[in-house]
Order: structure tokens, then sequence, then C-alpha cells
């Protein structure tokens, strides 16, 4: 009887590495993730809004590649703005002043329990597609058994040197509308999707610093019994969906 294969939660999803802050997918595209901090339209007088949508116009127009504008919505995190609260009352020496933070500090956290508060994140994904990847080069970095994504040394830098041109293109094309941005890095790249895939997780469990993760990718295996059992395979650049 053919044995019952396991698929991994990480086999659904279409990444194959992370590094470098570039995200690599199963059908060798490469793309690299800008977080945008927007500006307050509604605010702004009828003049200045006129005038930010004809520089946000052009900045499309000039654009010789296409771009991904994501807007992510989710439950706002008060985790560390509780901690700075909760640090900052244990120095309060007056009694009733520790005692009216406390009281505020109970207050935050019922709201939060009671109100689904959103946030809003804006994101531009800046890719490049290579085309067909060729077998058997440069293994070490981005092959796998799986995915075959496999690139030579001097392709991946010069895809990596295209990325950057176009991230800096992007960044400069959104300044003059007074919005600045940040270009997420691995440890950013991770959490985002972190955050994607386990929404409910990552309100209670922050991800930590991905270079002290040394195993990234579980995989089940029948042992001499045919029972399954789990076995860990440290791979650092395969860490994308943490279970």
């Amino acid at each position: 009887m053919a044995k019952k294969v396991v698929q991994s939660t990480q086999g659904y999803v279409n990444i194959a590495n992370v590094a470098d802050g570039i995200v690599v997918t199963k059908t060798g595209l490469l793309r690299k993730v800008v977080e945008v901090t927007p500006v307050n339209f509604s605010l702004k007088s009828e003049q200045e809004q006129q005038a930010m949508v004809g520089q946000f116009q052009s900045f499309l127009n000039s654009l010789n590649f296409p771009i991904q504008i994501v807007v992510h919505s989710r439950r706002l995190d008060l985790h560390p703005y509780m901690e700075s609260l909760t640090k900052f009352v244990n120095k309060i020496d007056s009694e009733l002043l520790r005692l009216h933070a406390n009281e505020y500090i109970e207050f935050i956290k019922r709201l939060t329990q009671l109100a689904n508060i959103m946030e809003k994140r804006f994101y531009i994904v800046v890719g490049i597609e290579p085309g067909p990847t060729k077998q058997g080069f440069f293994s070490s970095l981005f092959g796998t058994r799986k995915s075959q994504i496999k690139f030579s040394p001097a392709d991946y830098g010069k895809f990596q040197k295209t990325l950057d041109e176009r991230t800096q293109v992007v960044i400069g094309g959104l300044a003059p509308l007074g919005m600045t941005t940040t270009v997420l890095d691995t440890q950013g790249v991770v959490e985002l999707f972190y955050r994607i895939y386990n929404h409910e997780e990552s309100q209670e469990e922050q991800l930590t610093e991905i270079g002290t993760i040394e195993s990234s990718i579980i995989e089940k295996q029948p042992t001499a019994e045919s029972q399954p059992k789990v076995e860990n395979k440290a791979s650092q650049l395969n860490v994308i969906s943490p279970e």
C-alpha cells in the first residue's frame, strides 16, 4: 500500500525563499516590498489635493515597469504601547497617580477587547520576472528539490541591482507627495507574511528574530513503524510561514 504523504502548509504558499529582503516565488519571480506611510489627503486644501493628484499621475506615467499597490487591514497591535505604559507606571512614586495610570491601562485593555480597532498598512511591491531559470547553478542559495529555483551568482547580482534601481525610482516618485517610505528587509518581509498567514496568532505571539531561527521547515516522514514523525531541517533562507 502506498504511504500517504502529508503536505506541509508551506507547500501551499507561493514563496520559495526570502533573502536580502527579496521574495523569490516558486515560479522564479523576484519581489521587493516598500512600506509607504500615507498623508491625510482630506486635510489638504482643494488646490493641494489637485496638485497631489497631478503628481501621483505623473509618477505612475513615468514608470516603465509594473508595480503592485497593496492595502493590508489588520487589528491594531497595542502590545508595545501597553508594555511601555506598564514600565512607566512602575516608576511612578505617587500612589494616587499610579492608581489612575493602572485604571487607564485597564480601560485600554477593555476597549481593545470590545472594539475591533483596525489599522491599514500600505505597500508597493516592485518586481522582476527573470524568465525560465537554469538548472544546476547556485543551488546553495536558492535551489531546492521542491522549487528548483536556481540562479547563477552573476544573474542574481544583476536581478538584485535591477530591483534596487526600480525601488529607488518608486521612493523618488513618492517623495514629492510627502510620503515616507521604508524598504522592508528580510525580517520585515517575513513578519509581514507571518501576520497575513497567521492573523490570530500574530496578535498574541510576536515573531522572533529571523537570525536566531535554526529550524525553519517541518516535514512529516513515516518511521519504521509507519508512524509519522517530525523532522526539522535547518535552512535559514526558507523561513516564511512559522507554525
